[in-house]
Parts: structure tokens; sequence; C-alpha cells
């Protein structure tokens, strides 16, 4: 989607009963959103009372199922409104910590959001993840 009203709203209608069951679903966190090619990519968690057989399939093409096998990601936390400032300043610390670390990283930085809009600022958590390359670190 071109922006995150744009890329919130069809996955807010399919937990809200927009899928082939008319089944609600509850609001799980984070929302993970990344930047692509194609514009700006938003996923729901969905809760783990379901797996691929059992989730409703959507209605819309605008949103998809997928499955997403376990990864090791790096991310640093910090809280407050979500603002190109705040995601650039962290995203620079996390990249110069790895690279201290020398941890490498692939793909796209991934930012997660944990509150609602209504959340006061100093209570708000976002985190910024970045997939972890596997022959960067030891596995414990």
């Amino acid at each position: 989607m071109e922006d995150e009203n744009g890329a919130f709203s069809p996955l807010f209608r399919y937990i809200s009963g927009e899928n082939e069951n008319g089944e609600k679903i509850e609001m799980t966190a984070p929302v993970v959103t990344t930047s692509t090619e194609k514009g700006l990519s938003m996923a729901f968690i969905m809760p783990e009372r379901f797996d691929i057989q059992t989730i409703p399939r959507p209605t819309s093409s605008n949103v998809e199922i997928r499955v997403v096998e376990s990864r090791t990601l790096a991310t640093i936390r910090f809280s407050g409104y979500m603002n190109e400032g705040s995601y650039r300043d962290n995203l620079e610390r996390l990249n110069k910590t790895l690279k201290e670390r020398g941890i490498l990283t692939k793909g796209e930085p991934l930012l997660m959001q944990y509150n609602d809009p209504r959340t006061p600022p100093f209570y708000r958590r976002n985190e910024i993840a970045l997939l972890v390359a596997n022959d960067t670190v030891e596995e414990k």
C-alpha cells in the first residue's frame, strides 16, 4: 500500500469479520510494517489458536495469509510516538551496534509497534528489527 492507513484498513477489516467465516479475530501485537519496492507492507500476528489450516481465509485480495518461519532478529526498543526522526535515529543506533559486533544483516528493516494509538507516548513500545545473517551469530 502507499501509506499506513491504506495498509492497516484491509487488515483491520479482515480481523473485524471480513473473512470467509465472518469471524472476528482478536487484535494481537506487534503490528509489523516494512517498506518494499511496491510500497508499504503491514502484517498482523495471528493468535496462537490458529494454524495455517484453521485461520479464516480473507475475502479481500489485499490480505494474504503467510507462515513466517522462525528466524533470528536483532532489535532495538524505544518508546514514544513513531516518526521519521525516531525511526532513522534508532535504525542508525542498531546498525552501528551490529557493525561493532560484526553481525551481518539482510533484507529490509521491520518496524514493530505494540500499542494502540491512544497509548500515551511514554508507555508506547516500538522496535526496529533486522534479519540476522545466519553465519554471523553463534547459535545457543
